[in-house]
């Protein structure tokens, strides 16, 4: 998605009409010179499998938002499959340039992925031209696609509504796998999606990272949460700050949203983020969601990768319902905090997103949690 701003150029009308056709130009595919991520140039792959069966590969968009051909498929033996089947992978387009996404297996599991790329409605990514020290530094940085056809730009992580239970939906079909795994962060369903970090070899950069989401509230211990004990804002229109630096989850059945940076090559970890930490004392870990709404700055060296995983230890995720606990009524789903206009791609995990959400299909507000995150600005560090 590399914006690329051209000069105006006049033509007199004294000039041939050759010399006048060949002195226009178009803009090139994906750009945004107005601050929405562009996001549809083809590009190559650079995602790097996570550990435990990384994200399917799959087509992105084309210019148009046409879905590109393509895509191949992933999965591993055992366990419960998301909508039914493999997370096979496929092509996607959105109303807003085309966004789609795969998910990834963890012991059999297929879970709904993480989507990216693509273009948003303008409104709060702000990856415009000279953002960061220029447009070009924000594509070269954040703008490689990887095996889904999607960059860390622009990038999602949607939670499936396949059945209403209660409060809850259901994230699986099938069991719920991955229930002795030792280690909480690979309990149930779990997907891992992979975006390469470009730039200058031996260079690090701070990327501001802007996160819109709508999740269940999750207790984290260690590490800082940036915004202490604070919790005031978490039905607000503009969302609520739920970022946390280092430490690990609390083991309960609430659903876990990470970020990881690796160093080169993908596999060994410089620092870690919990996307939706609230205090014990907030009591959110309960039956109601809660926006997000806030920016974060992490760093990341070139060559580098960004990790997403989501953990989903029970297979179930509360439901958009409102604030507060609903009960089993679902009176008032809300759509993204900033971002109510986002069209959301139409294909997610090898599946449609209406496949994925049996309440209203591939639109806001959608069921039953996503978080859409775009990078607003990229800068080299001294």
């Amino acid at each position: 998605m590399k914006c690329k701003l051209h000069a105006p150029r006049l033509i007199f009308s004294f000039l041939p009409l050759w010399l006048a056709a060949a002195c226009s130009s178009n803009g090139d595919d994906g750009s945004a010179a107005n601050g929405g991520n562009g996001g549809n140039a083809t590009g190559g792959a650079g995602s790097a499998a996570g550990p435990s069966g990384g994200a399917a590969p799959r087509a992105g968009s084309s210019a148009s938002g046409a879905p590109a051909s393509g895509g191949a498929s992933h999965g591993g033996g055992g366990g419960a499959t998301l909508g039914g089947g493999g997370a096979s992978a496929g092509g996607g387009d959105s109303a807003t340039a085309g966004r789609a996404n795969s998910g990834s297996a963890n012991g059999g599991s297929h879970d709904g992925g993480s989507s990216n790329g693509g273009s948003n409605n303008g409104g709060s990514s702000g990856a415009s031209a000279g953002a960061g020290g220029g447009g070009n530094l924000l594509e070269a940085v954040t703008g490689t696609k990887n095996a889904n056809g999607f960059a860390l730009k622009d990038s999602f992580y949607f939670v499936p509504c396949l059945q209403i239970d209660g409060h809850d939906c259901v994230t699986v079909t099938g069991s719920c796998p991955n229930q002795s795994a030792a280690d909480f962060e690979e309990r149930g369903a779990v997907f891992k999606e992979d975006f390469a970090i470009g730039g200058e070899a031996g260079k690090t950069y701070k990327v501001t990272l802007r996160v819109n989401g709508i999740t269940e509230g999750k207790y984290y211990s260690g590490g800082t949460r940036r915004d202490g004990n604070n919790y005031s804002t978490v039905n607000a229109a503009t969302g609520s700050d739920g970022w946390h630096v280092g430490g690990a989850p609390v083991a309960s059945t609430y659903n876990v949203f990470k970020l990881v940076v690796l160093k080169p090559g993908g596999t060994e970890e410089l620092q870690h983020y919990y996307l939706n930490s609230y205090p014990t004392a907030s009591g959110l870990e309960s039956h109601q969601t809660v926006l997000l709404g806030y920016e974060a700055t992490i760093d990341v060296p070139a060559g580098g990768v960004v990790r997403y995983v989501r953990v989903d230890s029970n297979c179930k995720a509360i439901n958009n319902c409102g604030p507060g606990d609903n009960g089993n009524t679902c009176p008032s789903p809300r759509k993204l905090p900033n971002e109510p206009d986002l069209a959301l791609p139409s294909m997610y995990g090898g599946k449609s997103l209406a496949s994925l959400n049996v309440v209203n299909g591939a639109v806001q507000p959608y069921h039953s949690q996503l978080v859409h995150v775009t990078v607003t600005k990229v800068e080299a560090s001294p």
